[in-house]
């Protein structure tokens, strides 16, 4: 997550097509801030331009980039449902806002201060965590189909939390991006601490992805990827060496490989993973 960059310049964007021991493969694309990234089922890339953005991009398998909207007040992390709609966190508005096919923004609902990550759930509700204006959110809201809104939990192991995901059950993960506590809460809005990364200045957890029973984590400060287990397990992926500074996550079903968006240098990368299942 982008909140406490000190980088005000436009970062340039490099698609890296990489396999895990091959060569890489860079495609130009355009000149871009990076926070959130979400995978469609097309494999079509959507990227959120992060706290000090404005727009959302959209990158083909092939590299090339289309800006489908501008306008957004801070978007930090973007999620797609299974009509076609995007839906935009907007840190600085505190407000949720929908992209239709034709790129038309509107307001979507309001939210809490300092909306930071969204994820989708199988009915196409809507899950957002709460950094806060400096850490201080603990809260995750549920928007519904029709816009209702209304809180789905609060408190506990919530410490400024960004990072989230949604599996097959709807069970929803939350990550704090300072301390490093990752959670699941159920349908109920129960938690449960699963376990946690933490590092020495804070950036622990920028953002989650999810596949196949697996929770993908960036760990920012320290360069690594953390693959965790629904019941706490966890390991670091050996390609965490390629990705420096990761970001945002997504699986990609189209190519069956995680997604990272490396950020906070002069060049960013969209890494491909390969994963195991």
């Amino acid at each position: 997550m982008k909140i406490f960059s000190h980088l005000v310049c436009v970062i340039a964007l490099f698609l890296c097509a990489c396999v895990s021991a091959g060569p890489k493969k860079d495609l130009p694309l355009s000149f871009l801030t990076v926070d959130g990234i979400h995978a469609g089922d097309n494999g079509v890339i959507y990227v959120a331009a992060g706290f000090d953005g404005s727009k959302v991009y959209e990158i083909a398998a092939d590299g090339r980039v289309s800006e489908i909207a501008d306008g957004l007040a801070g978007p930090v992390d973007i999620a797609k449902t299974s009509d076609g709609m995007l839906y935009v966190t907007n840190f600085f508005t505190k407000t949720l806002s929908r992209i239709d096919a034709d790129g038309v923004i509107s307001d979507f609902g309001e939210l809490l201060e300092g909306p930071s990550g969204i994820a989708s759930d199988s009915q196409d509700n809507l899950y957002i965590s709460h950094f806060g204006a400096a850490g201080e959110g603990d809260t995750i809201i549920k928007v519904t189909p029709n816009g209702e809104s209304s809180v789905f939990a609060s408190g506990g192991f919530l410490q400024g939390p960004v990072g989230i995901a949604v599996d097959e059950y709807d069970n929803v993960y939350v990550a704090n991006l300072g301390n490093g506590i990752i959670t699941k809460i159920d349908k109920y809005g129960d938690q449960h601490k699963i376990t946690q990364i933490q590092s020495e200045n804070g950036f622990s957890i920028g953002h989650l992805a999810y596949f196949d029973g697996r929770i993908y984590a960036t760990n920012l400060a320290d360069g690594r990827i953390f693959v965790i287990r629904r019941d706490g397990k966890m390991r670091k992926l050996r390609a965490s060496k390629r990705v420096k500074l990761p970001n945002g996550i997504t699986y990609n079903p189209v190519t069956g490989n995680i997604m990272v968006a490396e950020v906070f240098k002069p060049i960013a990368t969209l890494v491909n993973i390969k994963v195991k299942r």
